[in-house]
């Protein structure tokens, strides 16, 4: 038959029938962002803020580095498409951020978008002080409603240091600005998270 050839070659001897696939048009209709909503459009079917110190611990000591991770996870994005929540900070705790990680997880439901942001904490004098929360508004899918995501303020206990010295607090325009500057002074930048 000419579908059989023990030589090599074409197993079809050449001949070839062209097939033509249609298949129906589709219309998609593209919605308008909903009305309230406060920053950038955020879709998802859930979205939820979290923050850990490493090492774990009740208190931090002055001049001494801790690691604040945060973790910001979307379900129904990808890790490309979202952006990093922005935090604010209280005077007198350096901070030294790292680049955010990101990645992008594959369930049953779908994606899940992770990016985790670490910064390098360094009180700078023993103190009481407020880490403010932060929001993160979305928009359910499922429901078809604004929802909010959120990070609550923290209140953070900071102890003297070795030799019970407490610097006085930096303004936020003398703060240093990167890593190098706690490598400079001697300090050793803490482990990243591992999950």
């Amino acid at each position: 038959r000419g579908n059989r050839n023990p030589f090599g070659g074409s197993l079809f001897g050449g001949h070839r029938t062209p097939i033509l696939a249609t298949a129906p048009a589709e219309q998609l209709q593209i919605e308008p962002v909903p009305a309230g909503g406060r920053g950038p459009f955020l879709p998802a079917r859930h979205v939820s803020l979290s923050q850990q110190w490493l090492p774990e611990q009740t208190s931090l000591k002055a001049g001494e580095p801790s690691t604040r991770v945060v973790e910001l996870r979307v379900d129904g994005q990808l890790h490309s498409q979202i952006d990093a929540p922005e935090l604010q900070w209280p005077n007198g705790l350096r901070h030294y951020p790292e680049p955010p990680q990101g990645e992008t997880l594959a369930g049953r439901l779908g994606v899940q978008a992770r990016l985790t942001s670490r910064w390098a904490v360094i009180p700078s004098a023993a103190g009481q002080y407020e880490l403010p929360g932060t929001e993160l508004q979305w928009w359910d899918v499922e429901a078809d409603q604004w929802r909010t995501a959120r990070l609550p303020a923290q209140e953070l206990s900071v102890l003297a240091g070795a030799g019970g010295s407490t610097p006085r607090p930096l303004s936020g325009d003398q703060q240093p600005a990167s890593t190098e500057a706690v490598q400079a002074a001697g300090e050793q930048t803490p482990p990243a998270a591992e999950y």
